[in-house]
């Protein structure tokens, strides 16, 4: 028939997303990237951590600027990812919910399992703020023949995301990344329910954890350097305070010295300064 086109190339447009599609798209991707996460951290302990510990070329203090709190991390990851799992597996019709609303039951067990552990992902804080030594301590396999022979080994391939450094810095990313997450979550429910408001606490929960880790890494970055030193300048075989790190430290605050000693003869007025409550020190800055 004349003024008809044939058609019959053109491929179907894909069919639209609809809300529970990007819901269950945010939840897939989650557990997913959770999944690979504590893969990498297993991997990184096996690569790595576990074959330095009879090397000598790196110092303890090395060690712990590299390691630091991870096994402690591993360890509270595997239980995280197993209760989130554990809210997929009770939701049998996972990949046939239709709409939002029929995500609650799911949509509460993931929110709660950030509520419940927000603190522990405080473990994070050490860890990040030391990433700064990271930098220093890998900057030494230019220089040291045996270090970089060790990487290179465990790295044949040369591939970026084996190498030792890519590995460091996934912590870094992973938890920073648990906010955006559930973002997205919280936009894709509806405003008025129960479930929004549940994710909205869990949000809060983990950009607090997150404010914390900022905080951390700034505090480290303006004074690691005296708390490093003021270990490193105690005398004797057993020294009082061994670590210093930003995931010993309890709380820190802006006090007024109000009985400042003299000096030169002259009374100094009153002091402004800052202090750091360790687990095992109280500093004064």
């Amino acid at each position: 028939m004349e003024g008809l086109k044939d058609i019959s190339h053109l491929k179907p447009l894909a069919r639209q997303l609809t809300d529970a599609d990007r819901l269950r798209k945010v939840i897939q991707e989650l557990i997913n990237t959770e999944k690979s996460y504590v893969k990498d951290l297993s991997c990184l302990f096996q690569l790595y951590l576990e074959p330095l510990q009879t090397e000598t070329f790196l110092t303890q203090d090395e060690m712990e600027s590299l390691f630091g709190s991870l096994p402690e991390m591993l360890d509270f990851q595997k239980v995280f990812l197993e209760t989130l799992e554990d809210g997929i597996s009770s939701c049998c019709d996972f990949s046939t919910l239709e709409t939002p609303s029929q995500f609650r039951k799911l949509l509460f067990s993931l929110g709660g399992s950030f509520l419940y552990y927000a603190d522990h992902f405080k473990l994070y804080s050490g860890f990040c703020a030391n990433h700064i030594k990271v930098q220093k301590v890998l900057e030494r396999a230019k220089t040291d023949n045996t270090f970089k022979a060790f990487l290179d080994a465990r790295n044949p391939t040369k591939q970026h995301s084996s190498t030792l450094e890519s590995f460091l810095i996934k912590p870094v990313q992973r938890v920073l990344k648990y906010p955006l997450l559930l973002k997205e979550l919280v936009s894709l429910t509806d405003v008025e329910s129960e479930e929004h408001y549940h994710l909205t606490e869990a949000l809060k929960a983990m950009e607090k954890v997150a404010s914390h880790i900022n905080e951390m890494q700034k505090i480290y970055e303006d004074y690691g350097a005296v708390f490093d030193q003021l270990v490193a300048d105690q005398s004797g075989t057993e020294k009082e305070v061994t670590e210093l790190s930003m995931g010993e430290l309890l709380l820190h605050s802006t006090v007024s010295w109000l009985n400042p000693f003299t000096l030169l003869g002259k009374t100094r007025k009153e002091l402004e300064l800052t202090v750091f409550v360790f687990k095992r020190a109280v500093i004064l800055v």
